[in-house]
């Protein structure tokens, strides 16, 4: 329903009549741009105090604060910069458009436009660098799917082990 309420002026404008003063854009700005930007401004801040306090809790949990507490500490806190960089560099576009709504009339159609394009394939994609975020690049598995391969009658050499262990045997075992 909200994707047709935007998407069907834009290929019928003259179905959309409406008067575009300020006392009409009120509910769509507390419906769409003030939720945005809330979060734009306590995200953050919230990530900043969850940083600090990761420090806290991993001496007091260690007791002791090495080389190794310092780069986990590094890691969360880039981490924690990337999640709040991928959703503003996805989100910003949705501000802008709410800006160029309360300046329409020095504003062209073809602005708007691209303002939506750029908010339809930046949207999403948040989704997607999240993902990359959370897992980064080695999370992503490229291989054929174990069932792919016995199909194709490629065997796999069954090393899925990450942290070089060294275990030969199953974890279930029958007598």
């Amino acid at each position: 329903m909200l994707c047709a309420e935007g998407v069907v002026p834009l290929y019928y404008p003259s179905l959309l009549h409406c008067e575009h003063t300020p006392a009409h854009l009120i509910p769509h700005y507390l419906v769409t741009y003030v939720p945005i930007l809330a979060v734009m401004i306590v995200n953050p801040v919230l990530y900043f105090i969850a940083s600090r306090s990761v420090k806290t809790l991993l001496t007091s949990q260690r007791a002791h604060f090495t080389d190794q507490e310092r780069k986990i500490i590094q890691k969360i806190k880039e981490r924690f910069f990337l999640v709040v960089l991928v959703f503003f560099c996805c989100w910003s576009p949705n501000i802008v458009n709410g800006l160029l709504l309360v300046c329409h009339k020095s504003v062209s159609q073809g602005a708007f436009s691209t303002m939506r394009i750029i908010m339809a394939i930046l949207n999403p994609l948040q989704a997607f660098l999240n993902s990359v975020v959370y897992r980064g690049c080695a999370g992503c598995n490229f291989r054929r799917p174990e069932f792919m391969l016995m199909a194709s009658g490629v065997r796999d050499s069954g090393n899925y082990s990450h942290s070089g262990s060294t275990e030969t045997t199953s974890l279930l075992r029958t007598r």
